[in-house]
């Protein structure tokens, strides 16, 4: 049985420009990389703009609202991220083979709604 429109939370997006945010997004988290290591904090901001970006659904399926990313894509972006802050990375590596192994799970009702039924809100810092 497959995912039905219902269990969608929203439409897929059109796939970011990589070409052009990745190199921004590498400076940006590099800039904070030492404070947060220092400090020991946690970088909610870095989702939060991986959020915005798009990033954050990169290996959701397209009809499920995502981008739809290859794991060869995934790891460009991955290792862009790490380049900057590699905190920020491994919580996105985490997200996104999550993202990718639910999304190759078997589509029963319970299961779409389980990992489907809601589209994930940006942390709050």
């Amino acid at each position: 049985m497959g995912v039905t429109s219902a269990t969608r939370s929203a439409p897929a997006a059109a796939p970011p420009d990589l070409d052009a945010i990745l190199p921004r997004l590498t400076q940006r988290f590099a800039a904070t990389a030492d404070e947060h290591d220092r400090d020991a904090t946690f970088p909610f901001e870095n989702f939060a703009v991986l959020h915005k970006a798009g990033l954050l659904t990169l290996t959701t399926p397209r009809d499920l609202g995502g981008q739809g990313a290859d794991l060869p894509t995934a790891l460009r972006v991955i290792q862009a991220v790490a380049r900057g802050e590699p905190s920020t990375a491994l919580v996105l590596v985490m997200q996104s083979m999550s993202t990718a192994r639910s999304a190759a799970a078997p589509a029963g009702p319970t299961t779409s709604k389980l990992w489907w039924s809601k589209t994930p809100e940006p942390m709050a810092a």
